[in-house]
């Protein structure tokens, strides 16, 4: 869900609910987008990348449900949302327990576009464990 930083302000002390949340559900980080940031990256547990337009995602101004970035699989965790803007890196264990960075350039990127809540693809190269974006 986008919200513009007017829709957090209350006038009641006490406070705003703004977000719902459900059982089972987790709330994800959120993040400042700059005025130029057109896409947006889901990342998952298992290594799937899905690049889809900010468009996409509409704008709730007081608050809401939010949206479904990527579908996932049973028992499968989503790792975040990121505004794609150049390179993405993207924090993982590779072979012998090595930390690597998967580095993702622009022109790689359009492997993995596509519409939000689709299932996706899985990253390349070979990794044991996704720790999410760097």
């Amino acid at each position: 869900m986008r919200a513009k930083v007017e829709g957090f302000v209350t006038r009641i002390r006490a406070g705003k609910q703004f977000v719902t949340v459900d059982e089972g559900e987790a709330l994800r980080l959120p993040c400042v987008l700059s005025s130029d940031v057109t896409e947006v990256a889901a990342l998952s547990v298992e290594g799937r990348l899905l690049v889809f337009p900010l468009d996409e995602v509409k704008e709730l101004p007081s608050g809401g449900r939010g949206v479904v970035a990527m579908k996932l699989h049973e028992g499968e965790a989503m790792l975040g949302v990121r505004p794609v803007s150049g390179d993405l890196a993207i924090a993982a264990i590779g072979r012998s327990d090595k930390r690597i960075t998967i580095a993702i350039g622009p022109k790689d990127l359009a492997h993995y576009r596509g519409q939000r809540a689709r299932t996706v693809r899985v990253l390349q190269p070979y990794f044991k464990r996704i720790d999410g974006f760097e």
